[in-house]
């Protein structure tokens, strides 16, 4: 395991005192709750904790977002760990999410230490029931070793046990671009997961900008774009690592696209969203004739993309002008941060509840709240120059990744209040 270091961060207002540096608060211990050395709460902590009556609060517990009570003990209610990684250069934003025990966090860099350059990372979390969490493992899953500059985006989803690591590469002995796709799965005679050989799939001439995934059961589609170019794959996840039924490619002269998101469509059809600041095209790409056609409809082409995303039935797109957020449907879409130039926007529902993170002007803020016209909001002091961000919702976590120039940095929290 590499080295990382922890800082912190506050969860609460918009002040910017700065935070000691072992994160230690004014603690005080209500004597009166501890019971002749007896754990009254349960929670397994008993003279470091600030309140036995309350089996959520001891020391090193998740911060629950929003609800004022100071759940690690640390003497402040909004403040919660961050860990940074260390011995990463050029590192791509970030994406978050889980497998069945598993939370995992996946970019990829430059360099990973000296031993490795042009790789790409995912760090692996136990699911444990109580306290800020450590990486278990990390899995480079390409590029260990090689001189194939990576581009400039990564996806990562998952099912079951299983991960994937996608990203697309140059290969300099043949000078063309490459959609890889890494499946890793978890082997429990050892305890780790372990990656499976890699599925290239060879593009165009031109460079890949961005890579977007979706999985529909065990059904993996993957699409690439790039500026004038398109290269879409279908696969069977179960079947990996040994090929496609379907792999289509598409010139698209004229067409900008910095960012692009994949959305499922019917059938053996999805629509893919791809623009740059200049708007946004979307595209039909329908895997079962292999070809590649303009949209009827273009719902998105007046917006400036900073970036786009799709999480589950919902499309995110960071704009110079706030978040916008719709269903695949198109029967309902959001605004928020209206006036903002975002630069990196995510969001996760779960069970009708959503959090966001969005990074304006290389500052984090969160919201959250079951309907995105009226979020809860708080912006998060004392970390600058964010490039981009994820973050994933279940139960029991909000997983919050963010990215600077050098490294990627990550918390946990509880969810917030229903």
């Amino acid at each position: 395991m590499r080295v990382i270091v922890t800082g912190l961060i506050l969860m609460g207002g918009c002040g910017s005192d700065k935070v000691d540096d072992k994160g230690k608060g004014n603690r005080q211990i209500d004597t009166a709750q501890l019971t002749d050395g007896v754990d009254v709460d349960g929670d397994g902590f008993v003279e470091d904790d600030c309140n036995d009556e309350d089996e959520t609060v001891f020391p090193g517990a998740l911060e629950v977002l929003g609800d004022g009570l100071d759940h690690d003990c640390d003497g402040d209610p909004n403040r919660t760990a961050l860990v940074w990684a260390t011995g990463m250069t050029g590192v791509r934003v970030p994406t978050v999410g889980a497998t069945t025990e598993h939370y995992v966090l996946t970019t990829a860099a430059d360099t990973y230490t000296p031993d490795y350059t042009d790789v790409g990372i995912s760090l692996i979390f136990d699911l444990t029931a109580k306290g800020q969490q450590q990486p278990r493992e990390d899995v480079l899953w390409t590029g260990a070793s090689s001189d194939e500059p990576l581009g400039p985006q990564v996806d990562m989803p998952s099912f079951g046990e299983n991960f994937f690591g996608i990203g697309n590469y140059q290969r300099p002995s043949d000078t063309a671009y490459y959609t890889t796709i890494v499946k890793t799965n978890w082997d429990w005679t050892v305890e780790a997961f372990k990656r499976t050989p890699s599925s290239e799939y060879h593009g165009l001439s031109g460079p890949f900008s961005d890579v977007s995934a979706r999985l529909a059961g065990t059904e993996l589609r993957v699409a690439s774009c790039g500026p004038g170019a398109i290269h879409a794959v279908a696969l069977t996840a179960n079947d990996l690592p040994f090929g496609a039924y379907a792999n289509v490619s598409a010139e698209i002269p004229g067409e900008g696209a910095t960012h692009c998101g994949l959305q499922h469509g019917d059938g053996n059809n999805s629509v893919l969203h791809m623009g740059d600041g200049g708007g946004i095209s979307s595209w039909d790409i329908r895997f079962g004739s292999e070809t590649i056609s303009a949209a009827a409809e273009q719902p998105f082409a007046n917006l400036s993309a900073n970036n786009i995303r799709i999480d589950r039935q919902w499309i995110v797109i960071a704009t110079t002008d706030g978040v916008t957020l719709s269903d695949e449907s198109g029967d309902s879409e959001y605004r928020f941060f209206v006036g903002q130039n975002v630069l990196d926007a995510d969001v996760s529902w779960f069970e009708g509840h959503a959090v966001a993170a969005v990074v304006i002007s290389g500052d984090l803020h969160l919201a959250w709240g079951p309907d995105p016209d009226d979020f809860s909001e708080v912006r998060i002091p004392d970390i600058a120059g964010i490039t981009g961000v994820s973050i994933y919702r279940d139960a029991d976590r909000v997983f919050v990744a963010v990215s600077d120039e050098d490294t990627v940095g990550w918390f946990f929290l509880a969810p917030p209040p229903v």
